[in-house]
């Protein structure tokens, strides 16, 4: 049976970091956003290189291939996440270039983060695993996370609410693993479902 093992733990510290960072990078563009400071911007360079930023309404085209990576920051635009938000992002941070971590026992992947943050408390951040393997290992990691869970159609080739309050998705689509976790509460769901759908159409 397929364990997961330092996922959910890259998840959550990917969110804490790139939100950080997405909240240092609003500090140079309004007097509302908070300080910069010598501390935070340590830890920035520790846990991430520098973020990557396209132009509001951009997306990067997504690509793929052996020896290069697909953008998760050019899965959706800043624009698509704004609206998603209810207010314009502050900046999108990244964790570039994508690591090599175990995604599951016996199943690695190539992973990468891009966090969107409208507040330090409200988010939504997308990671992405690519494997440069068959696709076999990722689609048995994604069948067995979300085993027992609410499905959702359309969205690749497995998909499921993460959990029941339909802040967080799991999908998968031939070797490519992505996870979105969302801070956006109320409504049913639907819009998180359709910002995912998105991004899932963007990859190869």
């Amino acid at each position: 049976m397929i364990r997961a093992t330092s996922a959910s733990r890259l998840s959550v510290g990917a969110i804490t970091v790139l939100i950080g960072v997405a909240i240092v990078i609003a500090g140079c563009g309004g007097s509302d956003s908070p300080t910069k400071t010598p501390a935070t911007q340590s830890v920035a360079a520790s846990k991430s290189a520098s973020p990557t930023q396209t132009a509001a309404g951009a997306t990067t085209p997504a690509s793929s291939g052996s020896g290069s990576f697909t953008d998760v920051c050019g899965l959706v635009s800043k624009q698509t996440v704004s609206d998603y938000l209810g207010a314009n992002v502050v900046d999108k941070a990244a964790t570039v270039p994508p690591v090599l971590e175990p995604l599951a026992q016996g199943v690695q992947a190539y992973t990468s983060s891009c966090a969107y943050s409208v507040s330090q408390s409200k988010y939504v951040t997308f990671t992405l695993w690519e494997s440069h393997e068959p696709p076999e290992g990722i689609q048995g990691v994604a069948q067995s996370r979300c085993g027992g869970k609410e499905a959702i159609s359309g969205l690749g080739d497995v998909a499921c609410w993460s959990t029941a309050d339909h802040l967080q998705i799991t999908a998968a689509k031939d070797r490519f693993y992505l996870t979105v976790v969302s801070t956006a509460s109320g409504g049913s769901g639907d819009a998180l479902s359709t910002l995912v759908q998105e991004a899932v159409a963007q990859l190869p």
